[in-house]
């Protein structure tokens, strides 16, 4: 192994040139956002799903009931997208909360917004 100069942070033949490197320790040392409890979460979870179903009419039993009829898909879907990128829920902890599989919900987070 050669030695390193006091210029690289790493050998450059794991890692790659200094700059990467460089930027890889910046953004590790970057704080992190403070994540809620689950039971925080949970609660969270709750109470952007009744908002949603007040909003549009639509009741909690509806919802979950797995209905792909008129608005209740549409608003599954951007619950959905809410609650696992806002919230950081998991596909599954969704899934149960919504009616539907853990596949539907991960077809509505990644598929785009308005499809």
């Amino acid at each position: 192994m050669r030695p390193r100069t006091p210029t690289d942070s790493a050998d450059p033949r794991i890692l790659g040139h200094s700059a990467f490197v460089a930027r890889l320790l910046h953004e590790a040392a970057a704080p992190q956002r403070p994540r809620a409890l689950p039971a925080e979460r949970a609660t969270r979870a709750t109470g952007i799903i009744r908002a949603a179903c007040a909003k549009t009419g639509i009741t909690l039993d509806e919802l979950a009931a797995g209905s792909r009829r008129g608005p209740i898909p549409a608003l599954r879907a951007s619950l959905a997208r809410e609650l696992v990128t806002r919230l950081g829920l998991s596909l599954a902890e969704v899934a149960r909360r919504l009616g539907v599989t853990t596949s539907a919900i991960s077809r509505a987070v990644h598929r785009p917004e308005g499809e």
